[in-house]
């Protein structure tokens, strides 16, 4: 399967760069071993002085909030014997099940995490989180975001090139800093 990124540019001077540098095979480890996703968006990294992935800020009582209605639901579709006999709601239960483990993993780390969110290529904690607009296909959208240096605001577009790729697992400690990447 092929994907194409976002294009992102400033429209004051020549800077830019697209949103593949944010995809990837990004996990925590735990001190036992285990593994969870790391959750990450676009973002500013002053170290780097380009856009970065850069870890996402996580807030607990949203992750508490959306845990119970998702457990709530679960319990709806679980009560329902003949949908669940029939398997009516089989995959949507396990769709649930899933995101519940994914909040645990993330309520998890946020009980050892200690330290700043993170740029994930270089590690500063001099970063700022970019909320990349969703675009159409033909569409170009200013980025509520001035680039650093110049002033100028960034606009975002898709790309007519399709890439297909094989990423390297980049793995972090629970405090963001990469410890493996293969």
């Amino acid at each position: 399967m092929s994907v194409a990124p976002n294009i992102i540019w400033c429209e004051r001077c020549n800077f830019e760069t697209t949103t593949a540098v944010i995809w990837g095979v990004f996990k925590y480890r735990f001190s036992d071993g285990s593994e969870i996703q790391v959750e990450r968006s676009a973002g500013w990294c002053s170290a780097c002085n380009s856009i970065q992935p850069v870890e996402k800020s996580t807030d607990r009582s949203k992750l508490l909030k959306k845990y119970e209605d998702l457990q709530k639901e679960l319990a709806r579709l679980q009560k329902s014997f003949v949908r669940t006999l029939l398997k009516f709601d089989k995959r949507e239960i396990a769709d649930i099940k899933y995101e519940c483990q994914e909040i645990e993993d993330q309520l998890r780390l946020l009980d050892v995490r200690r330290g700043p969110q993170r740029c994930l290529t270089c590690g500063s904690t001099e970063i700022a989180v970019i909320d990349l607009p969703s675009i159409g296909e033909e569409e170009i959208r200013k980025v509520d975001f001035c680039h650093p240096g110049c002033g100028g605001m960034l606009k975002i577009r898709k790309s007519h090139i399709r890439y297909s790729m094989n990423f390297p697992k980049k793995v972090y400690d629970v405090e963001g800093n990469r410890i493996l990447e293969k």
